[in-house]
């Protein structure tokens, strides 16, 4: 196909899918972001040409049906309204709300025409969803970071109009735990005493990966992520690699410098591995090995580069063996980075990657190294950004891209074909069917449990 619009889908933070959304229309793509923001604690990295939904999840109207849950004595109520241990009233708030929705729903579903009210509320709820999700209209494929589509209501119109889509899986949304511990030795130091952790959720990892299936998109990871697409899918993905900016000079270590700089910033301290490298660095310090040392974590962005650009070594991670975004922009700066990269990830990744291999029990002489030889920290600072400069351009990664998106189109179309445009009218129309579905599904399991 000669030309088509793609949609870049993600939540929070909307860097990646900004970059993305940018070099494609460099090279001449129809391409638009939007982002929904779930957090309101989230640093907001780059949001260039990237629009915010006006809601974070779009849900099918359901109506005013019951949802089963207990109402409350007036003793209950004013235990909920005057919690013990409740900090905040606008929490109280949230259980009295709740509270009121479910009494008016019991109150309207005695009603004799309680099912033309049903259908006046849906009809009134879906419209104004299909107004809010125009954005979907005139998207031939999906770009959707996370593989969160955001709600029933826009699952629905996709699966109607059958718009083709990626799902990119990006960290612990599919990361598998036992998939993880098959071959990395570290990665039990992240796990709580129960065997579980947040950076990896198998149940979760499971069903958002069927539920992407269903809606006929295709994995799109990059070679970290690959190991964690389930089998079934494995056949469909397509590799994915992350666009680094190098409009900037690259500033090598200086080979001569006897006390190097060395810089650790962690997004997040604990996943990161920083005791551990505050362990391997004590052990230097009791050696006598002389350096400086810079700690940022909660900080701006543009700190954090500014920081790389005067370091001589950068730390990244050393607990999860894959590559990740913090260090290819140290090696684009022409940094040597030292992370833990598990030997099966490794071999998947081109022989010119250059970096330091660590991990916790090695850490201490892998550094004492990079300090005592300056002339080993440019050489690998320079074949770095080399690499940067060889396999991950945001122009490279658009026409990689672009490949991607017009193999999906060359097998997938959307219903009325590429180009065609969604009406508000169609939307809501598929909203509707979706709801009257939901809600008969809801009459008969309401039947069945009496």
């Amino acid at each position: 196909m000669s030309s088509y619009t793609v949609l870049h889908f993600p939540e929070n933070t909307a860097s990646l899918a900004a970059e993305n959304n940018e070099a494609l229309q460099a090279i001449g793509v129809s391409s638009k972001a939007c982002v929904r923001k779930l957090y309101k604690n989230i640093p907001i990295v780059s949001n260039k040409g990237v629009s915010f939904l006006p809601r974070n999840a779009f849900i099918i109207s359901e109506g005013f049906l019951p949802e089963g849950l207990p109402l409350l004595s007036l003793a209950r109520l004013k235990q909920t309204v005057f919690p013990r241990g409740m900090s905040t009233f606008k929490n109280r708030l949230v259980l009295v709300r709740v509270w009121m929705i479910e009494f008016i729903k019991r109150v309207i579903n005695v009603l004799p025409f309680h099912q033309r009210i049903q259908h006046a509320l849906t009809a009134r709820g879906n419209r104004a969803r299909a107004k809010e999700m125009m954005f979907l209209s005139g998207v031939d494929i999906i770009h959707c970071y996370t593989g969160n589509l955001a709600g029933s209501a826009i699952e629905a119109v996709v699966e109607y109009f059958q718009i083709p889509g990626l799902a990119a899986w990006q960290g612990s949304e599919a990361r598998i735990a036992e998939v993880e511990l098959q071959d990395n030795p570290y990665f039990h130091f992240l796990l709580d005493d129960s065997g579980h952790t947040a950076t990896a959720q198998t149940a979760r990892s499971i069903q958002r990966q069927k539920r992407c299936a269903e809606l006929g998109f295709e994995p799109a990871v990059t070679r970290d992520m690959l190991q964690y697409v389930l089998p079934e899918y494995r056949d469909q993905a397509h590799l994915l690699t992350h666009p680094i900016k190098i409009d900037h000079q690259p500033s090598y270590p200086d080979p001569q410098a006897t006390r190097p700089l060395i810089l650790h910033a962690p997004s997040k301290p604990y996943i990161k591995g920083t005791a551990y490298v505050e362990r391997a660095l004590n052990r230097l310090k009791d050696l006598g090995v002389e350096f400086e040392y810079l700690y940022l974590t909660g900080v701006p962005h543009e700190q954090v580069l500014e920081a790389m650009q005067r370091c001589d070594i950068f730390l990244d991670h050393f607990l999860l063996g894959n590559v990740c975004v913090a260090a290819l922009e140290a090696m684009s700066y022409g940094k040597p980075t030292v992370f833990f990269l598990k030997e099966s990830i490794q071999k998947l990744y081109p022989d010119e990657l250059a970096f330091v291999n660590a991990n916790p029990d090695n850490l201490a002489s892998r550094l004492f190294w990079l300090i005592k030889d300056g002339q080993a920290r440019e050489d690998i600072g320079r074949r770095a950004r080399s690499y940067i400069e060889t396999y991950h351009t945001p122009e490279k990664v658009a026409h990689e891209l672009d490949e991607v998106y017009r193999d999906v189109l060359a097998r997938k179309n959307k219903r009325g074909g590429p180009g065609s445009v969604i009406s508000e009218a169609d939307i809501e129309s598929c909203l509707q069917v979706a709801t009257e579905c939901q809600l008969q599904q809801m009459k008969e399991a309401g039947a069945n449990s009496r």
